[in-house]
């Protein structure tokens, strides 16, 4: 399953639900990315990216989310045919 798919299935299956849920993608060695549905809002979610000397987390909700995904996706995908 490639990472995009995962994400989108991750939020498909948790938007909505005031429940807490993570989902962790290794993307490479050094890297990986933790997706994080927040137990206090139903659609609100936090991306964080971790490598050896970097943290970065988005956080998105409601369409805000959709587009983040949307634009998303070719990221993922031309990381993983870079590596």
């Amino acid at each position: 399953l490639d990472p995009a798919t995962a994400m989108l299935r991750f939020i498909s299956d948790y938007i909505g639900k005031e429940e807490f849920h993570q989902l962790e993608i290794p993307l490479s060695e050094s890297t990986r990315l933790l997706l994080v549905k927040d137990p206090e809002v139903m659609d609100r979610f936090f991306l964080k990216v971790f490598t050896d000397s970097l943290f970065v987390e988005y956080t998105f909700a409601g369409l805000t989310g959709a587009s983040f995904i949307k634009a998303l996706l070719p990221a993922l995908k031309e990381a993983r045919s870079g590596s």
